[in-house]
């Protein structure tokens, strides 16, 4: 049996692209802080667009919880945080329809102004466009676990 010359290589690729989301996520969420600016080989993609989105889905999860005490989009949100959901069941058309029906707040006008278009058929092929590309495969049964355990933290 001869040794894959490439192992390392593969394993070091794979590796890199399982953390992408979380590095992505939390350079988002660092970079909203006065001062706080990216430097790097490359330019990171969809960051003002990310940071306009989670700001809306929050205040949608709020209102929900407080005043349906429905407490499903703030279980999302965790679950997403925690990379168990992936960014792109997060970052997609159906739940961008749901945030961007606000009563034309200036969340919500904000966030319009960054996606910009204004077609919802057109939605997803823009969020692909704006926001990273996450392509590592992710781990379908600790997702249903995790969702097992949605009731509980109701």
């Amino acid at each position: 049996m001869q040794p894959d010359t490439q192992f390392e290589r593969e394993v070091l690729i794979r590796m890199q692209k399982a953390i992408e989301p979380a590095w992505w996520l939390s350079s988002v969420a660092d970079m909203r802080w006065k001062g706080v600016e990216h430097a790097g080989p490359f330019e990171l993609k969809g960051v003002t667009f990310g940071q306009k989105y989670i700001n809306l889905f929050t205040k949608h999860a709020m209102k929900k919880a407080y005043q349906e005490k429905d407490n499903q989009l703030f279980f999302m949100q965790f679950l997403m945080n925690a990379l168990i959901l992936p960014p792109s069941e997060y970052f997609k058309k159906e739940v961008l329809d749901m945030i961007l029906d606000d009563n034309g707040s200036e969340e919500e006008m904000e966030l319009r102004a960054e996606l910009g278009v204004q077609d919802p058929e057109f939605f997803q092929q823009r969020l692909d466009e704006i926001l990273p590309t996450f392509e590592l495969e992710y781990d379908e049964e600790i997702k249903k676990l995790l969702e097992s355990l949605q009731p509980v933290m109701s």
